[in-house]
């Protein structure tokens, strides 16, 4: 049978030039070119205290180490949070140095700990850069969770307290019938407050892990028999009802799954690096640093 002859393609009235064949716009050229993104934050001033710079490279830095369910808010929502934290580490760290604290042995050599985390941190995340693709990650997600249900939800409600003896009242008053979102309205120091100490929906991942293990064992409808101590405040703790959630966007777990690739591959670049280096072992009584045997 001989092959269908295809009509003449139709020129569609969309076409402003009437051609199919030549697109009006150019579809090659990038429009968004993110390339010296990461440079430009790092030098642009968000804050200056004493006259140091606080950067948005440094905002985007504590923003993507953040909790997971910190980073799914939005970031005008997060910035002024996370610059006040800056602001006042930073003030911190120059009355540090004004009484001469940074020049302390065990301060110096914390410190030096701390850079020397930096930079093997920064290894494994170049070693995970070089051989993960997005193509990766999309597949890793399409195994986890395309077509399966979400992580299970709790709709939480919680009251913060300053002290114990405060949240044990708090408790008191709602086993007597006050109402939780009344209570939370006049007493919580949260930020939820003036919603009733309403937090909605969330993921046992998206909570403070102290509060989160309370809220997943309690009934809907249930409060907490005893206050949660969590971050240097007390909280009761309320579970309005369960649910099972929506399946979550590859968006939303693409920090998880890269630092899941990363786990996965540190032994492997951990056992490269030991090979690499010379390793000398000494007594618990050590030795001198001109090398002799105390």
């Amino acid at each position: 049978m001989a092959a269908a002859q295809l009509a003449p393609r139709a020129v569609s009235p969309a076409s402003p030039n009437n051609d199919l064949s030549k697109p009006l716009f150019d579809t090659i050229t990038s429009v968004y070119n993110v390339d010296g993104i990461g440079e430009k934050a790092a030098k642009t001033v968000v804050a200056e205290i004493d006259g140091r710079a606080i950067t948005l490279g440094d905002v985007g830095d504590v923003v993507r180490d953040a909790a997971e369910g910190q980073r799914r808010l939005p970031f005008e929502t997060l910035f002024p949070v996370v610059l006040q934290q800056l602001v006042q580490r930073q003030a911190l760290v120059i009355q540090a140095q004004r009484r001469g604290l940074d020049d302390d042995p065990t301060v110096r050599r914390r410190m030096r700990a701390a850079a020397d985390q930096v930079l093997a941190t920064a290894l494994i995340e170049a070693e995970t850069a070089a051989v993960t693709t997005e193509q990766t990650l999309l597949d890793e997600f399409a195994k986890t969770w395309l077509g399966k249900p979400g992580p299970e939800q709790v709709h939480l409600r919680l009251i913060m307290t300053d002290t114990e003896p405060a949240a044990r009242e708090a408790i008191k008053q709602l086993r007597t019938g006050a109402d939780f979102a009344t209570l939370a309205q006049q007493i919580s120091k949260d930020s939820s407050a003036h919603n009733g100490g309403d937090l909605g929906f969330a993921a046992r991942d998206g909570l403070i892990p102290e509060i989160g293990a309370v809220a997943f064992m309690l009934d809907p409808g249930e409060i907490a028999r005893h206050p949660v101590a969590a971050k240097g405040s007390w909280f009761v703790v309320k579970t309005e009802e369960r649910r099972i959630g929506p399946t979550p966007r590859f968006r939303d777990l693409r920090h998880g799954l890269l630092l899941a690739r990363q786990q996965a591959l540190l032994e492997d670049v951990l056992r490269s690096a030991l090979t690499d280096v010379i390793i000398r072992g000494y007594p618990i009584t050590g030795r001198t640093e001109d090398g002799n045997q105390p």
